[in-house]
């Protein structure tokens, strides 16, 4: 859970709000269990609490709604946590929000059916302007050797001037690791998991290559396994790789990479984000963990260096998937006085996804809403 939303939430109940999810030890759960069956007021909590025994249950809010985690998948019971709040909420007869700046296609199929109310905040709370949006074509800047590393000059001279007015910088990049391929140039073999049939994942801290899906861990080889040739070629970069080339482009910056390997607890995950907001760090670099939920004063600029990733993966979802990511990426940019800047290389600019999100423009903020229905109402914010 979101560290900000538990210390916000927190300040204005107090005692009248618990927080359950699956990182609890026994006693932890056992505690809440009861406080849940002696009417505590307030749960915060992931999927794992709606199974929590509410004996009068008058409101259920599902924020972020179109996030596919709330999709469990392994281990069983396997569910989808929001359509599951809702029948709970249907079972208690409770209202029902469900929240987010990018709603899903079919939550929003429903508002459109009638069978959710929907509510639409298009301006920011108090006086923040929505950020701009520019999409930076790769073909050109290669074409006119307007690159250094895997930066534009567009996007460099971005960072270069946020950092010289002291403003912070956010970058994203799906993709934890140092780069998802390991391919031999000599016989095109490519390191893939024996488990899962999928490419392993360059780890180059940890000199391995990770499954990140199984789990499954080798070291990583200085010699292809199959023709025994020096010839092994590191394809494409994730996380770990971009805070290399940023230490190299931008030496003098304070770098900090978020992603599963670096914080993989909540006193890691509390540390970073609190050295962020206190201006410690100059430069974020992270996975999705940092696309939503986040909200910093002095963040100025977002960029998205490989748009094309997250559009190409293979996932019938995948378009739906990139322009919520996108946009909630947007919305981390210029949350206070200074209007942000997003920043989106892509090698397909002319992308419908590409194009949507650049009209878009940002990602309004929550306010009080209004029930449409008699037992469920629609926010999109």
């Amino acid at each position: 859970l979101t560290a900000q939303l538990i210390q916000r939430l927190a300040a204005v109940f107090g005692d009248d709000i618990q927080v359950y999810h699956s990182k609890l030890n026994h006693h932890q759960r056992v505690e809440i269990w009861n406080a849940v069956m002696a009417g505590q007021k307030i749960i915060l909590g992931a999927r794992s609490s709606l199974f929590l025994p509410f004996q009068d249950l008058g409101l259920v809010i599902i924020d972020e709604e179109h996030d596919p985690s709330y999709k469990q998948s392994e281990p069983a019971p396997r569910y989808q946590g929001r359509d599951t709040a809702i029948y709970l909420a249907h079972m208690h007869k409770a209202e029902v929000i469900l929240g987010s700046a990018t709603p899903s296609l079919s939550s929003y199929y429903n508002a459109s059916l009638g069978k959710f109310g929907l509510v639409s905040l298009m301006q920011r709370h108090g006086s923040a302007p929505l950020p701009t949006i520019e999409i930076i074509d790769l073909r050109e800047k290669y074409k006119k050797g307007l690159m250094q590393s895997i930066f534009s000059n567009t996007l460099k001279d971005a960072i270069d001037n946020a950092l010289a007015r002291e403003e912070q910088v956010l970058i994203f990049q799906n993709r934890r690791g140092y780069s998802p391929t390991l391919q031999c140039t000599f016989c095109d073999f490519k390191a893939e998991c024996p488990n899962c049939d999928v490419g392993l994942t360059v780890h180059k801290y940890f000199d391995q290559l990770r499954c990140h899906y199984c789990g499954y861990q080798v070291k990583l080889p200085k010699l292809c396994p199959s023709c025994g040739q020096e010839t092994l070629k590191r394809i494409g970069y994730g996380t770990e790789k971009i805070e290399d080339e940023i230490a190299k482009v931008f030496p003098k910056a304070r770098i900090q990479r978020m992603d599963y390997d670096t914080a993989n607890t909540k006193t890691k995950y509390e540390s970073i984000l609190w050295d962020f907001k206190n201006g410690e760090i100059d430069i974020l670099i992270g996975t999705q963990m940092i696309t939503k939920g986040l909200d910093f004063a002095n963040l100025s600029v977002v960029a998205v260096p490989d748009g094309d990733r997250i559009l190409n993966f293979p996932d019938y979802q995948a378009n739906e998937r990139a322009f919520q990511l996108f946009t909630q990426v947007a919305g981390r940019a210029g949350r206070r006085d200074v209007q942000g800047k997003v920043f989106i290389q892509t090698f397909n600019p002319n992308h419908p996804v590409i194009q949507e999100t650049q009209t878009v423009k940002g990602t309004p903020t929550v306010s009080v809403p209004t029930i449409l229905s008699p037992h469920q109402y629609y926010i999109e914010t």
